[in-house]
């Protein structure tokens, strides 16, 4: 049983079992199992429990399951101890939960029976179960105390344990930590304290670090035990625990550095020695700025000099946990032991050069840290000279960003730049030598199924350093192809090749056009692994889908030639049904749609189920539309050519058939989505699916409709009388009107769809990057073409305006901005989406200048436009990554309370009442949670819609229809709102109760007004409360948000959920319910006719206000006895001489002549309707010295 303290239980996800749609029947079918009288039984219920609160994190079911919990664990029967250790365990598991723990108390006082036990285990179990309360009831005294009084526990499970919680207490409570610092120091101090206790109690100095004070006194004493307690587990203690306490108090950072440094210089024992480098790393990640230039010059002397200083091996007989460095054993060779200290000091310095601030450092091309990277990068053990190429690799990447940033701004800049290049040059030519040391070691080596882990490090340097320079991106490409294909690997050590050619496609695919020159070669080598005699091992299968990837990347761009499409098609036909899938999926993500289509028809005979058979329906037809769009065309004898640009001459060729492929390739499209809508499920519904391919067949039918338009304009040019017409309207613009409705339509439809291109980013919280680039790179197309129409169609006014006004004018400026740059940093299929959109663009702008010289509409400016369309549709559309898989998963399940018995029926309530509707939320990941963006807040729209209004209630000036909003911050995936929905009707009165608490024992000013409704409306009744005796900022308002229903009629209420990410950016993720209401008249709120006419002008009936019976005379001013008996009675219609008429305007001043406190203002509303009280007819109830009980 001791070792369930050390070693606590791993409960497998066994779900809730067959209750999984009903959380109440599954906590009471556990129930039923904690009841039970076999222990087997309880402990299967209890470990069920962390996935019921997964699966519902609702604060009440928490709170009784928790409850429940805690009445098995203070129960004292056989086996309880182990019962005890699985609650634990819940607790434990479900710590994100703890904080929806309602009755807080009453769980404490069932755990805390268990510690009056005269079991040391039952007691041990308890103080485990208090330390994992701690972010709870961190600062309850009660439990501080049990916390301390157990620290004199005689028996030494009691005693650990009471150790871990005060551990745990001290890093959430002050004053713990504070009361507790003097205690721990006695008992270091006591001699009687055994050395394990020792070792245990340093520890919990590393949490006391609330204060400035607090952490420099436990710092004085942990510097007296280095002095005192010189043995190697109590130094190495002690340096984590004031490296932990220094990283949250930065000021003792510095001083932190400065003494694991000379314990590092003048230790000679190689486990302090070790434990303190590691200690170092720690403070190099966490503050890298701390360090000081002296630091960092002690520390490379000390690497220096590590390889010939000799250790003592008989002291390095402790292995450290959780460090990475392995201690060597006595026997080892000191060699050995030099290069484990030289590699440890090198780490150091590579998370420190890692780091996005540097220390105040020179890096020059002569600087120690430089001069070191070349001295052991060539080392002769192959581990020292990967770290020395990382330090090399970093310290090269920083000078090439720090140059390029400063790049012109200073004289001598080119100089820096070209010594930077010649940095990174230096360090990827110590790459590729390494690179072939360890090739070479792969041929003398026997095959090991991990070598292929030592050339990962090289490998993503040299990528890293190709990626400063063209030039030295061509030079590794050569070289990996080179390594790849001329045998210098071992054909044996597949896992070697495969790593190697995935550097060579992360090189590809930021960089175009390295890999066009090895294009044969990779061919030649795709062909020698898929032959015949190659056995057919998983390793080789997935070299073959990398070089493929390869090959594709190479051909981005380019058109496919007879021998190349053959070595492809038959490198997808020798592998398995899933990587042929995979490798067409990766051909259409590159944009080879004429591949992927051939592969996916293939493979759609070959599934077993019609789900999977009408997705790569769907997918073949998507490959075989988008085929189409790139097809090469033949121009027309009337095709002519435009003006040049700077990237060549822009092709104005007008091409007849253009219009055919686009409408074939849309149709396909369209095809494919009828078959995405038939392989869809309740559990993958493909809503991204259907969305981007139905916008792409729309983007698409809208280029056809646009190439017949500037087509017509041959076919059917203006009529003969549309001269006379010119001439009488003045326009030029009447010449071509059809053109220009044709036209003025297109542009809606191109706006429309860049706006649909909108919502469709918004809504993709999960999306990748790269998925929201090629979504916005669509969406800039269409804005480009309708831009372009707008300018075609542009009045002769705006025309001669552009002239003399800046290029691009109406918003096109800003078009232009939003267009992304080619970067090293773009993948290649970004680039050359860019490139189109930057020559599309260009186009524009020389259709802008062609509009300015000639008169609309001319044959010139119908071919550019064609020429922006084809520019736009011609480049292969590189499918990104959600069209396929999704990396990330974030979903919302909404709970909203009330609910109807059945879904088809409607909440039933008269509209004088009030419907409270509680929205609760619930957040859940898949694998990867947060892996591209987390979700910060959680905003609840909530919308009242009329279905259909009565006729009688037309006279109404009222809105039926209501919006409110409110934004939540989930906490552990959990977020919670209420709404108050109210239903206010004419005559009707609603008297509401506020429950004010008075925090501080001292008389408080409460303003009571008597309020009259004669309009039936919306009120918004703000009550603030003040204490003189406190500062004005302790004064609160209760503000009440009402959604009324004013007409008697059927509701519909919509939830709506969108999300905000950590950099502030909305989604419109949903989920989306609706809740139907059905509000129905109040009987008592049906005024008789009165005999004098159709309608009276009366006022409504006011019930006097009555004190209550039950309440005491003493608390009843009487003033108040006043206020009642000028009243008028039960049966008066008139208003009493003291109530003036209503004013109109917005309430500014005290109500009822109180004093308003120093910084306390009324809240700022604008409120329909208020009356002035004066001051003498509403004196102020009476204060009273204390909260009421």
């Amino acid at each position: 049983m001791a070792a369930t303290l050390t070693r606590p239980l791993s409960f497998p996800d066994t779900g809730i079992g067959e209750y999984d749609q009903d959380p109440n029947s599954a906590l009471q079918e556990l129930d039923r199992g904690l009841k039970s009288s076999n222990v087997g039984e309880q402990c299967e219920a209890i470990s069920r429990f962390p996935s019921l609160f997964e699966k519902y994190p609702f604060p009440i079911l928490f709170n009784s399951a928790m409850l429940k919990l805690a009445d098995v664990f203070r129960q004292e029967t056989a086996g309880s101890n182990f019962v005890r250790v699985c609650v634990c365990e819940v607790l434990e598991t479900s710590s994100r939960h703890l904080d929806k723990l309602i009755n807080v108390d009453e769980f404490l006082r069932r755990i805390t029976t268990v510690m009056h036990s005269n079991d040391p285990l039952a007691r041990a179990l308890t103080l485990r179960a208090l330390g994992l309360l701690c972010g709870v009831v961190g600062e309850v005294r009660q439990v501080q105390h049990l916390v301390t009084d157990a620290l004199h526990a005689s028996h030494s499970l009691e005693l650990q344990a009471a150790i871990a919680a005060a551990e745990k207490y001290a890093a959430v409570s002050k004053t713990f930590a504070v009361s507790m610092c003097e205690r721990l120091t006695q008992m270091l101090s006591a001699l009687s304290t055994p050395v394990e206790v020792k070792l245990q109690l340093i520890k919990v100095f590393q949490h006391m670090h609330h204060d400035a004070e607090t952490a420099a006194t436990v710092r004085g004493v942990c510097l007296q035990l280095l002095e005192r307690y010189p043995t190697q587990r109590v130094v190495i203690t002690t340096l984590h625990a004031l490296t932990q306490l220094a990283a949250h108090c930065l000021v003792h950072i510095p001083h932190q550095v400065d003494l694991v440094l000379s314990w590092v210089s003048k230790e000679c024992r190689a486990g302090v020695r070790s434990a303190a480098l590691s200690e170092l790393r720690y403070l190099a990640s966490a503050a890298p700025h701390a360090w000081s230039p002296g630091n960092v010059a002690a520390l490379v002397i000390f690497t220096r000099n590590a390889r010939t200083d000799v250790t003592d091996p008989d002291s390095a007989a402790t292995s450290l946990a959780g460090l990475n460095i392995r201690v060597p054993q006595a026997g080892e060779s000191r060699d050995s032991e030099r290069d484990q200290t030289t590699a440890a000091a090198l780490n150091v310095l590579v998370t420190l050069t890692s780091a996005p601030a540097l220390p105040h450092l020179n890096l020059t091309a002569d600087c120690d840290l430089v001069k070191l990277s070349r001295e052991f990068v060539y080392d002769a053990n192959v581990s020292i000279a990967a770290i020395a190429l990382q330090l090399f690799t970093n310290i090269a990447l920083y000078m090439h960003d720090e140059k390029s940033d400063n790049a012109g701004k200073a004289e001598g800049s080119d100089l820096d730049s070209s010594s930077s290049v010649a940095v990174c040059s230096d360090a990827l030519n110590a790459g590729v030598s390494l690179l072939h040391t360890l090739a070479q070691q792969a041929y003398t080596a026997p095959v090991d199924p991990a070598s292929h882990l030592a050339f990962k490090v090289p490998l993503v340097c040299c990528v890293l350093l190709a990626r400063c320079d063209q030039a030295l991106a061509v030079s590794l490409s050569s070289t990996l192809v080179t390594l790849l294909t001329d045998d210098s690997l071992p054909r044996e050590a597949e896992s070697c090749s495969v790593v190697v050619c995935e550097a060579l496609a992360s090189l590809g695919g930021s960089k175009r056009g390295v890999l066009a020159p090895h294009i044969p070669a990779l061919l030649y080598y795709l062909h020698s692994r898929t032959s015949k005699a190659v056995t057919k091992t998983p390793e080789n299968t997935r070299l073959i889908g990398t070089v493929c990837s390869v090959v594709f990347q190479a051909y981005l761009g380019h058109a496919w030639d007879g021998p190349a499409l053959e070595r492809v098609m038959a490198a997808t036909k020798c592998t398995d049904n899933w990587t042929a899938y995979r490798l067409a999926r990766q051909a259409a993500r590159y944009g080879h749609h004429q591949i992927a289509g051939s592969v996916y028809s293939s493979l759609r005979s070959r599934v077993c189920s019609d789900q999977q058979h009408y997705w790569l329906t769907a997918l073949a037809q998507v490959s075989s539309g988008e085929s189409k769009t790139s097809a090469p065309l033949e121009p027309s004898k009337s095709s002519t050519s435009a003006t040049t640009s700077s990237d060549g001459p822009i092709t104005t060729e007008v091409v007849d058939d253009r219009a055919k492929p686009l409408t074939a390739a849309a149709s396909n499209l369209y095809s494919a989505l009828a078959n995405f809508k038939a392989c869809s499920t309740v559990q993958q519904p493909l809503v991204f699916v259907q969305h981007y391919t139905r916008l792409r067949a729309a983007t698409l039918t809208c280029h056809s409709q646009l190439v017949t338009t500037c087509q017509s304009m041959r076919t059917s040019p203006p009529p003969a009388i549309a001269t006379s017409q010119v001439a009488a309207m003045r326009d030029e613009m009447v010449r071509c009107c059809r053109l220009v409705q044709q036209f003025t339509k297109l542009t809606n439809d191109f706006t429309e769809l860049a706006r649909d291109y909108g919502k469709l980013y918004q809504s993709q919280f999960d999306a990748d990057p790269q998925t929201l680039r090629n979504i916005s790179s669509l969406q800039l197309g269409a804005k480009l073409m309708a831009r372009a129409i707008s300018v075609l169609t542009r009045p002769m006014a705006d025309h001669h305006g552009y002239q003399g006004g800046s290029k691009g004018g109406g918003g096109g400026q800003a078009v232009e901005d939003d267009i992304p740059s080619a970067d090293s940093g773009a993948t290649v299929q970004e680039q050359l989406m860019a490139k189109a959109l930057a020559r599309a663009c260009k186009t524009i702008a020389q259709l802008e200048q062609l509009c300015v010289e000639k008169k609309p509409i001319v044959e010139c400016q119908l071919q550019l436009l064609t020429s922006v369309s084809e520019q736009l549709t011609a480049v292969p559309l590189p499918y990104p990554r959600l069209f396929y898989q999704s990396l990330q998963r974030t979903s919302i399940a909404l709970n909203i309370t009330p609910q109807p018995h059945n879904s088809s029926d409607c909440i039933t309530l008269q509209n004088s009442s009030q419907l409270a509707v509680k929205v609760e939320g619930v957040i859940s990941h898949g694998r990867q949670a947060g892996l591209f963006r987390s979700i910060k807040t959680v905003t609840l729209l909530i919308n009242s819609s009329i279905q259909s209004r009565p006729p009688h209630t037309l006279d109404l000036k009222v809105e039926p229809n209501e919006t409110l909003s409110q934004t939540v911050e989930p906490h552990n995936d959990f977020f919670s709102a209420q709404f108050l929905l109210a239903f206010p009707v004419p005559s009707q009165y609603q008297v509401c109760v506020l429950l004010l608490t008075f925090p501080v024992p001292s008389q408080y000013q409460v303003c009571v007004l008597l309020l009259t409704f004669p309009v039936p409306s919306q009120y918004q009744v703000c009550v603030c409360y003040s204490c003189p005796s406190l500062c004005p900022a302790s004064t609160r308002c209760v503000c009440v948000l009402l959604l009324s229903f004013p007409v008697p009629s059927q509701y519909q209420v919509t939830v709506d959920a969108s999300v905000t990410d950590d950099h502030d950016e909305t989604w419109q993720t949903g989920p989306r319910q609706t809740l139907a209401v059905k509000a129905l008249e109040d009987p008592t709120n049906i005024k008789p006719q009165p005999p004098g006419g159709p309608c009276s002008s009366q006022p409504p009936t006011r019930l006097p206000i009555v004190a209550s019976t039950s309440q005491p005379q003493s608390l009843v001013s009487p003033t108040m006895h006043q206020i009642q008996q000028g009243l008028p009675g039960p049966g008066s219609s008139h208003l009493p001489p003291a109530m003036p008429p209503p004013n109109m305007s917005p309430y500014q001043t005290p109500p009822l002549g109180v004093s308003m406190p120093p910084g306390m203002s009324l809240q700022s509303q604008q409120l329909p309707m208020q009356y002035h009280q004066p001051a003498a007819s509403m004196p102020l109830l009476g204060g009273f010295s204390r909260p009421p009980p």
